[in-house]
């Protein structure tokens, strides 16, 4: 079944418009830059995204879903955080050619998992290259692109996370006359990345069967999380809804050798990456679209109903960034709070 797919979101909308209003800002100005954009979503939508999901499953794991949905849903978190869910906000000044080799970058961040999960990120060159004759893209733009999408996971050859300025080694890169603020745009796609985990990702059959137990923890943190992003105050939010029986088991923690964590612990330490990666690209982002400030709220349930105060930590930055900082959340004193002693059950 072929998969259709639309260029719609405000971000890629952005693009259409800017690129039609300045045709001759793309390096070969002979070439649709639109067309050819649509043409390699289909492509990699039908192809490399739709088998995501099998390749793997074949490491034994169900992870959360890696389709062109995810795509869709990084697109959207890129254009939330440079404003443009909201009507009279300005968005930063972006070139039409800026905003294509974003969105191209964005498209195949993740398509290397059609391989395999392990190292997926640096497929992206290779993916790029695959593409063929429906690529308007030349060997430079093309390395261009691959890095800045390379560089939104993984670590270095010598094991760091650094991997920005390891896989984008021009701040501004140059071609033809049209400027790409590089490293720029790779760490939105990774800050966007990072921030678009939403319920729709989680697998369903991955939390009901509990199959195979590791998957729980990736799919339930994407089952519980609602993010908001105002670009206004330069602020993220991630919430979580969970219910007071959610506090009391324990899990595989894929993350940690599968040794068994609570739920809140697991979120909390998710949320320490968040903010790590946050921090991070801000480095990049910083006077342009950063954000400032990282919220994070976890509210009990009981038969839907909440019980007691939504349990509220909020981060903003001073000074330069070192060490990583935890949010106040740990399982099991939320779990004495709410359910008291294991003894009383």
């Amino acid at each position: 079944m072929t998969i259709a797919v639309t260029i719609d979101s405000p971000l890629e909308r952005l693009f259409v418009e800017e690129a039609k209003a300045n045709p001759s800002s793309f390096p070969s100005r002979n070439k649709d830059y639109v067309a050819a954009y649509k043409t390699i979503k289909e492509h990699l939508a039908n192809t490399y995204y739709q088998v995501t999901g099998a390749s793997l499953a074949q490491g034994g794991h169900r992870f959360t879903k890696h389709d062109i949905t995810h795509v869709d849903d990084v697109i959207d978190t890129a254009g939330r955080i440079i404003g443009l869910d909201k009507k009279d906000h300005q968005p930063p000044e972006t070139t039409a050619y800026e905003l294509f080799v974003l969105l191209m970058a964005i498209l195949v961040h993740d398509a290397g998992n059609a391989y395999e999960r392990h190292g997926h990120e640096i497929q992206a060159a290779k993916i790029l290259k695959d593409i063929g004759s429906s690529s308007p893209l030349s060997d430079i733009e093309r390395r261009l692109v691959a890095g800045i999408a390379s560089a939104h996971g993984g670590k270095t050859t010598t094991g760091n996370r650094d991997t920005i300025d390891d896989r984008v080694p021009q701040e501004v890169a140059e071609i033809d006359g049209c400027k790409v603020h590089a490293r720029r745009l790779a760490a939105l796609v990774r800050l966007a990345d990072e921030f678009s985990e939403r319920s729709r990702r989680a697998d369903s059959i991955a939390i009901s069967t509990q199959t195979p137990p590791q998957a729980y923890l990736p799919n339930f943190f994407c089952k519980a999380i609602n993010v908001r992003i105002d670009a206004t105050s330069r602020t993220v939010s991630m919430d979580f809804h969970l219910e007071k029986s959610d506090l009391l088991t324990e899990h595989p923690d894929p993350e940690n050798d599968d040794l068994p964590a609570l739920i809140v612990d697991y979120i909390s330490k998710r949320l320490a990456k968040a903010d790590l990666e946050r921090r991070y690209c801000n480095r990049y982002l910083a006077g342009w679209r950063s954000l400032d400030v990282f919220r994070s709220t976890i509210a009990i349930h009981e038969d839907d109903i909440q019980i007691g105060e939504t349990n509220t930590a909020t981060l903003s930055d001073t000074g330069y960034p070192s060490v990583q900082r935890r949010l106040a959340f740990v399982g099991s004193e939320l779990q004495q709070k709410y359910c008291g002693s294991a003894d009383n059950d």
